[in-house]
């Protein structure tokens, strides 16, 4: 009977513990990683999990800018009223200046229209000097020069001006013509001419 030799433990038992050759690579096989062993159907939830939460970020951001959009419009209405109000008041504060103005002009040529005797009513004598209104001085809100523009005026157009009456005569002796003398030049009898020396020949110098 033929006995199977048993091998040493030591030098290692090639059918339990069998030792790579020489220029042989061992084979080993991979061990699953902790946390892996996603399937593809994993990784597509996954993707439409990001695709909703991608989406609901960008509904809101939309409604953020929809918002943002109304509060800037309302603000650019308030912003448009405030201007019209402010156009509005300074557009009323000129007509009111304007009349102020005028009002002002009319009133000093009334004053002194009387000094030139013109023909036209003190309005239309003050409307004739509103027509070239950059003519007018103005100090503190009144006009100073009026009575000169008056003045020029009257100068440049005379037709304006009522003409003057002639100074009537002053009351007397008529003037007489020098072949008529006077009543006062006849001498009575044995009167002395004035101015002249009598004589001791004169008649009626000794008449009592």
């Amino acid at each position: 009977m033929t006995q199977t030799p048993v091998g040493d433990p030591q030098a290692g038992d090639p059918t339990t513990n069998p030792q790579p050759q020489a220029g042989t690579t061992p084979t080993t096989t991979p061990t699953p990683q902790a946390g892996s062993g996603k399937t593809p159907e994993d990784y597509e939830r996954m993707l439409a999990e990001l695709r909703r939460e991608n989406a609901g970020h960008r509904t809101k951001l939309k409604k953020f800018e929809d918002e943002e959009a109304v509060r800037t419009q309302a603000q650019m209405s308030e912003l448009e009223k405030a201007q019209k109000q402010a156009t509005d008041l300074e557009a009323a504060r000129d007509a009111m200046a304007a009349e102020l103005y005028e009002a002002r002009v009319r009133q000093s040529v009334a004053d002194l229209v009387g000094k030139f005797n013109f023909i036209p009513s003190a309005r239309t004598i003050a409307t004739l000097l509103l027509a070239d209104d950059g003519a007018i001085e103005f100090e503190d809100g009144h006009p100073t020069n009026i009575e000169k523009l008056l003045e020029k005026l009257a100068k440049a157009e005379p037709e304006l001006v009522k003409p003057q009456a002639a100074a009537p005569g002053t009351p007397g002796t008529p003037q007489l013509p020098a072949m008529n003398p006077g009543r006062s030049s006849i001498q009575s009898p044995g009167a002395t001419i004035p101015g002249r020396i009598p004589r001791l020949t004169d008649p009626g110098l000794w008449k009592r």
